[in-house]
C-alpha cells in the first residue's frame, strides 16, 4: 500500500470515527474545540524529501533528514466543520503557524501555543502525484520551504499556492516505510 494510501486510508477511518462522513451529519454544530483527528505522522516535502522539524528549543519549522524523531512527529487536529485543521508537533505540544499572522510571501513558518487564531489553521488541498499543499487560512498561502532549497535547516515559509514541487507534502504514519 502506497504511503498516500495509508495516510488517507488512516485520515478517512478517522473522519469516520469523528462522524464527519457519516450521512446526515449536523453541518451547522460546531465543534467544541480541536478534536484529534490524526496523530503521529511525518510531513515530508515532495522536492526535498526531508521532514518538517521544530528543533528544540526553537521556535522555527525547518527540513531535516527523516529520522521519525518526535520532533518530525505532528498530530492533526480539526479545528472547524469546514474542514481547518490545526498542525500540532508532538515533542513541543504547540501549533504549526506563520509568524506574527504574516499574510506576505516568504513570512516565516513557526510554532505557537494552539489556539483559535486563524494563522494557526490549515486547509489540505489535493495535488499531484499523491501530495497534498497545505494553505494557511489567515493568509491563504501555502507551506513550503524557502527558496524551493533542498538543503538540511531551511526554513519553512509561505509562498503563493502554485505548482512549484517544494508548496508540495506527503504524510506518513510513523512506521510506515518511506521511499
Amino acid at each position: 500500500m502506497s504511503v498516500r494510501r495509508r495516510f488517507l486510508s488512516a485520515a478517512v477511518t478517522a473522519l469516520l470515527t469523528a462522524g464527519l462522513l457519516a450521512p446526515g451529519a449536523a453541518a451547522e454544530a460546531a465543534p467544541p474545540g480541536p478534536t484529534d483527528f490524526l496523530s503521529g505522522f511525518l510531513l515530508i516535502n515532495t522536492n526535498s524529501r526531508k521532514c518538517l522539524t521544530v528543533d528544540d528549543g526553537s521556535s522555527l519549522a525547518v527540513q531535516r533528514p527523516c529520522r521519525d524523531q518526535r520532533s518530525q512527529m505532528w498530530r492533526m487536529r480539526l479545528a472547524t466543520w469546514t474542514g481547518l485543521f490545526q498542525i500540532q508537533n508532538l515533542r513541543s505540544g504547540r501549533c504549526l503557524t506563520i509568524a506574527a499572522g504574516g499574510k506576505d510571501n516568504n513570512n516565516r513558518a513557526v510554532q505557537a501555543p494552539c489556539d483559535d487564531a486563524q494563522s494557526r489553521r490549515w486547509r489540505l488541498l489535493d495535488a499531484p502525484g499523491d501530495t497534498f499543499l497545505m494553505r494557511n487560512a489567515n493568509s491563504g498561502r501555502c507551506l513550503t520551504i524557502a527558496g524551493g532549497e533542498v538543503g538540511t535547516g531551511v526554513p519553512a515559509v509561505q509562498n503563493d499556492c502554485d505548482g512549484h514541487r517544494s508548496r508540495r507534502w506527503s504524510g506518513e504514519l510513523i512506521g510506515g516505510n518511506r521511499p
